[in-house]
């Protein structure tokens, strides 16, 4: 029993460090705060974290047995190594398929646009702009707001016959800072205190307090507030406060 429980230790063990390694490269690339748990990285993570430290460590220990000879032992953790490697493939692939690659505004709030969004409109994006979204790290886009009818019958033409969303249209989209009174024309104006706390903080680090507002951001999980700036630049983010 004592050298199942070693085998079910180190397993343990090599298991917390790729996960722990995974963890941390959601965090900085794929899912920064809030969109880790806005935006459905921690529901992906769950997934990995019963394949990688529950179900991989447990097999190790049941078909462990010092009766067994090393080739035997090699086999039956070769394929507990396919099972758990296979499993937290795929588990990386939905993450990745779901992770946010631009925060994007449509009428009056801004939304997260997951990365398999762009399967489905691969021949409406122009190369250079869906290379530029790539690259930037989930950059604040916003889709303006028609200029007459037709181009909003348009736009609800692509959204009813491709199911492309209008926030979801990066051949339209357009840089944040370009049109930032549009945004600060839908903020949020009735502050809780803990908005009130948050503009403290950020008058005594970043500035004055008016060049701050108060948006709101849907996304897959939860939805939240962010704060932008004068220059349409994404400074932070506050939770709604939930009723007692």
């Amino acid at each position: 029993m004592k050298t199942k429980f070693k085998a079910f230790l180190l397993h343990l063990l090599l298991s917390i460090l790729v996960f722990t390694g995974m963890f941390a490269w959601l965090l900085t690339r794929w899912y920064p705060e809030p969109l880790f748990t806005a935006s459905g990285g921690i529901q992906g993570l769950k997934i990995a974290a019963l394949v990688d430290l529950v179900l991989g460590p447990l097999l190790s220990f049941v078909v462990y047995s010092p009766k067994k000879s090393r080739r035997e032992l090699l086999l039956d953790y070769s394929v507990i190594a396919l099972f758990q490697l296979g499993a937290l493939a795929w588990g990386i692939y939905n993450i990745h398929q779901n992770r946010p690659v631009a925060i994007a505004w449509w009428d009056d709030r801004f939304y997260t646009v997951p990365y398999n969004a762009l399967d489905y409109q691969n021949p409406l994006i122009p190369k250079d702009k869906l290379e530029k979204l790539l690259v930037e790290k989930i950059p604040l886009v916003m889709v303006p707001a028609p200029r007459s009818s037709d181009e909003l019958a348009g736009i609800m033409d692509v959204f009813l016959n491709q199911g492309i969303p209008p926030q979801q249209r990066v051949d339209l989209y357009q840089p944040a800072s370009s049109s930032v009174e549009t945004l600060r024309k839908h903020a949020e104006m009735n502050y809780t205190p803990q908005a009130i706390t948050f503009f403290d903080q950020a008058e005594r680090t970043k500035g004055s307090e008016q060049d701050y507002f108060l948006v709101k951001l849907d996304s897959a999980f939860e939805n939240i507030l962010i704060a932008i700036d004068s220059k349409g630049r994404w400074i932070g983010y506050l939770r709604p406060e939930k009723p007692e």
